[in-house]
C-alpha cells in the first residue's frame, strides 16, 4: 500500500514492500513534496483512494501528548558505536517536547526478515526474469547473484514467508494502537564505504533489517538525522505511525527539527 503511486517505476523489487517516497533537506520541505505527490491512481494495483487530512498548517502544532513506542528488543541490539546514544537522545528530545516514551515488545523482529525475504527474493526474480534470461549481462554480478536467489524459491516456500507477515503485520498493527508511533534506529550500522562492502548482499540485508519489517506492514515511515557517529559518518532515527499517518510523522520530524540542527550538519569528506 503506498501513498505515491509506483506507476512508471522500472526499479521494482516486490509488491509487499515496494514504496516511493522524497527525500530532502527538512521535514517542512518533506511536507510540501508529499502533500502533492500522494493521490491515487487507477493504474497502480498498489494505490488506494484515501483522503489526507490537510497536515500543513499543523507542522508547528507541536506533540504534546504523542505516545512514543520505543522496543525493547531487537531494535537496539547490537548496533555499531554511536548510534545507540543518539537514537535514544533523539527519543528524549522528543520526550523533553512533549513525547510520552513508552517502552514495547515486537515479539519476532529478530526473525522476521529472514522468514519473510524468501517472497521478495521471488517477487523480485518473476518481475526480471525475462531480462535475467536474456539479457543478463545488463546487471551487475552482485545485482544478478540478488536476483537469482528467488529462482530456486517454491511455492510452499512463498506460502509460509506470507503467512509470516501476516502474522508479523498484525503484530505491529496491535502495537500502534497501544502508542502512536514506533521509535527506532534507521539502521543498525552507518553507511559503508564501497571498498568495504565487497559483499553486497550482507550488506544491503543488514543495512535494511530494521526499515523492511515495517514496509511490510505498509504503515508510513519517516527518517530523519539524529547525530554523527565517531568517524563523521550520519546517524538516522526513524519514526513509524498507523496507516495515513503521515501527517503526524511529518509533525514529529518538523517539531524536532526545529530544535535540532542535524539535518544541517555535513559530514567531513574523506579522499
Amino acid at each position: 500500500m503506498g501513498a505515491i503511486p509506483m506507476s512508471g517505476s522500472k526499479t521494482k523489487l516486490s509488491p509487499a514492500i515496494d514504496t516511493t517516497g522524497p527525500m530532502a533537506r527538512s521535514v517542512v520541505d518533506l511536507a510540501r513534496m508529499f502533500a502533492v505527490m500522494a493521490f491515487f491512481d487507477e493504474s497502480d494495483p498498489t494505490s488506494i483512494d484515501h483522503e489526507w487530512e490537510n497536515f500543513l498548517p499543523r507542522l508547528d502544532a507541536g506533540i504534546e501528548g504523542v505516545r512514543i513506542g520505543v522496543p525493547n528488543n531487537y531494535f537496539f541490539d547490537d548496533l555499531a558505536p554511536g548510534i545507540s546514544d543518539a537514537v535514544r537522545e533523539a527519543a528524549d528530545k522528543l520526550a523533553s517536547m512533549g513525547g510520552v516514551l513508552t517502552p514495547i515488545d515486537l515479539e519476532g523482529a529478530e526473525t522476521i526478515q529472514a522468514n519473510v525475504m524468501p517472497m521478495v527474493w521471488a517477487d523480485l526474480y518473476a518481475f526480471h526474469r525475462e531480462r535475467v534470461e536474456n539479457q543478463a549481462d545488463m546487471f551487475g554480478e552482485d545485482v544478478l547473484n540478488r536476483i537469482l536467489l528467488g529462482k530456486s524459491v517454491s511455492g510452499a516456500d512463498y506460502a509460509e514467508a506470507l503467512q509470516q507477515r501476516q502474522t508479523w503485520n498484525r503484530r505491529v498493527e496491535r502495537c500502534l494502537q497501544a502508542v502512536d508511533v514506533i521509535l527506532t534506529p534507521t539502521t543498525p550500522v552507518p553507511a559503508p564505504r564501497i571498498v568495504d562492502s565487497k559483499d553486497m548482499l550482507a550488506t544491503t540485508h543488514r543495512l535494511t533489517s530494521f526499515t523492511f519489517p515495517f514496509s511490510w506492514v505498509g504503515v508510513p515511515g519517516l527518517s530523519i538525522p539524529c547525530g554523527f557517529t565517531s568517524d563523521g559518518l550520519p546517524i538516522g532515527v526513524q519514526i513509524h505511525g498507523r496507516h495515513w499517518g503521515e501527517g503526524l510523522l511529518l509533525r514529529m520530524g518538523a517539531t524536532f527539527q526545529r530544535e535540532t540542527d542535524w539535518h544541517l550538519r555535513k559530514p567531513p569528506l574523506i579522499n
